[in-house]
């Protein structure tokens, strides 16, 4: 009895002190994923059905040691599936701000998850119709949501109104 005793004390002491080398070296951290600094490089595509867009977003960032969340930057391509339409190109910055250029012309755009109305107005200000408010406000996020890494873009299931195509 004595002797099972301690084995098991043994046994318990090895692993413990196993894991606290574990942590310290920084192979535990990757089990839960704090993997360090890290720079990302990501595509989105999403589609709203209603409204018939689809945009295509490019972005990159960085997110430092222990964040879940950086910050980035997108190049995003919004246009028409079924009819002709200039392509809206937008650009979104978690630092710098957003522009939206369309028929050659750009101007800044102060749109975010708070106030997806912003790119809504705009749309129907230069004539774009039969536009779904709620598809636009979900685009919007969906926009501005990737500038902050790989752990804030929508995923399949993760919408209501627009489709997401896909992420990689």
């Amino acid at each position: 009895m004595k002797n099972t005793i301690i084995i098991v004390a043994v046994f318990f002491a090895l692993v413990f002190s196993g894991l606290i080398l574990l942590f310290y070296s920084g192979s535990f951290c990757i089990g839960l994923g704090c993997t360090g600094d890290y720079h990302f490089n990501d595509t989105a595509i999403y589609y709203a059905p209603k409204s018939d867009f689809k945009i295509i977003i490019q972005t990159s960032g960085f997110v430092p040691d222990g964040h879940d969340l950086g910050d980035g930057k997108a190049n995003i391509k919004m246009f028409r599936t079924k009819s002709k339409l200039d392509t809206i190109r937008l650009k979104t910055s978690t630092t710098e701000g957003n522009s939206i250029t369309w028929n050659q012309h750009t101007e800044p755009i102060q749109f975010s998850k708070n106030h997806p109305d912003k790119l809504y107005d705009f749309l129907d200000s230069v004539g774009i119709n039969n536009i779904d408010s709620n598809e636009i406000a979900e685009l919007t996020e969906a926009m501005v949501n990737v500038n902050f890494g790989h752990k804030s873009a929508f995923c399949e299931g993760q919408t209501k109104y627009i489709e997401v195509i896909q992420r990689k």
